[in-house]
């Protein structure tokens, strides 16, 4: 059923009067957390397979299935923490605008060492971007015509770096990226190893680890990314058009792979919330998830089943998910499995922009 939880006559009612049960009129809960991986400045690393792509809604999400590491476990909800990896297309565009690709390497992550923040562009690297810019302008030929586009974004720069509100500005809009596109062959890679801040999993993705999940017979977990891109207003440097997106690093990295191709992650596991152990049989429960929080919701859910066949009691489980659109619904096949065999007693959809939806 899919409805808006706000109509009047909405089925839904009942499970907002069960959520109303189960928060004001039970003893509260403590959820348990149990954190497997250890967590260290420099981390110790696993190299999994990518086993299988799935894309939805016409590419916008996929799937990836990811062979599963010796010795590690993920428990209902667990999420992962993926570094800062540049796609291959990302990598090779920006290697080909440095002056210099020394140490290049390192512009990802490393031996556990996280890679640079190419998100907002920090004060120490815009600096060193005006300075080299001043230094090469002092070195070519004033009649070229690169010396005329570089003069002329030097001056838009230093302008900005002098008035403290367009510093921010240029913060907010423009990656690194964007700056070493803007600025050709001025910036080198040390520069940004040494003078952008470092991120450890600047990402974290839920853990789809049901036990027996498998993909082409082989042993995995699976994460659902979606492309995380924010508004972006780019006018400080002439831009005929200002309002654009940047794209979001990481999730543009993990869409780009394919079968085959292998993944770095770090121990960092983030552990999510588990079903407690109830003081007393029969306590209902209601599950609320958005989006791709639907896969958190599969895990949890299978733990319910697991307890259910050892013998324990539930009241009714009830699913609340909200989505914007009906193509944007995640996992509905798979969450119905539950409804069928009982595990779920009880499905409730919300879309915030399509409420005619049949």
């Amino acid at each position: 059923m899919i409805c808006c939880l706000f109509n009047g006559d909405c089925p839904c009612k009942r499970a907002i009067g069960a959520l109303y049960k189960v928060v004001f009129e039970t003893p509260p809960i403590t959820f348990q957390h149990n954190v497997r991986l250890s967590l260290a400045a420099k981390r110790k690393t696993y190299t999994v397979d990518v086993i299988d792509v799935v894309r939805h809604n016409d590419g916008d999400a996929v799937d990836l299935f990811l062979s599963l590491p010796e010795g590690v476990s993920f428990g209902p909800s667990d999420g992962i923490g993926i570094a800062g990896f540049l796609s291959d297309d990302l990598f090779t565009k920006l290697t080909s605008l440095l002056s210099n690709t020394q140490n290049a390497a390192y512009l990802c992550p490393y031996d556990g060492h996280a890679a640079p923040n190419y998100a907002v562009p920090s004060d120490a690297f815009l600096q060193r971007l005006k300075d080299r810019s001043r230094e090469k302008l002092a070195s070519i030929d004033e009649d070229s015509r690169e010396d005329s586009n570089l003069q002329t974004r030097f001056h838009q720069l230093e302008a900005a770096l002098n008035d403290q509100d367009l510093k921010e500005i240029l913060k907010a809009n423009y990656s690194v990226l964007d700056m070493v596109e803007l600025f050709p062959n001025v910036i080198d890679a040390n520069d940004i190893i040494s003078l952008q801040p470092k991120e450890h999993g600047n990402k974290t993705y839920t853990v789809d680890g049901r036990n027996g999940l498998t993909r082409n017979g082989i042993p995995c977990f699976r994460i659902n990314v979606t492309q995380d891109d924010g508004e972006a207003y780019r006018s400080l440097f002439g831009e005929p058009d200002p309002y654009g997106t940047k794209p979001g690093q990481t999730s543009t990295f993990l869409r780009s792979l394919k079968p085959g191709d292998t993944l770095t992650i770090n121990d960092g596991i983030k552990p999510g919330p588990t079903i407690p152990e109830f003081d007393e049989d029969g306590r209902s429960i209601v599950l609320i998830a958005q989006g791709n929080a639907m896969i958190r919701t599969l895990s949890l859910l299978e733990d319910i089943k697991m307890r259910k066949e050892n013998g324990e009691t539930f009241g009714e489980v009830l699913l609340i998910g909200a989505f914007k659109t009906q193509k944007d619904i995640l996992e509905l096949n798979a969450v119905k499995e539950y409804l069928n065999d009982g595990t779920l007693n009880e499905l409730h959809l919300s879309l915030s922009r399509d409420q005619n939806a049949a």
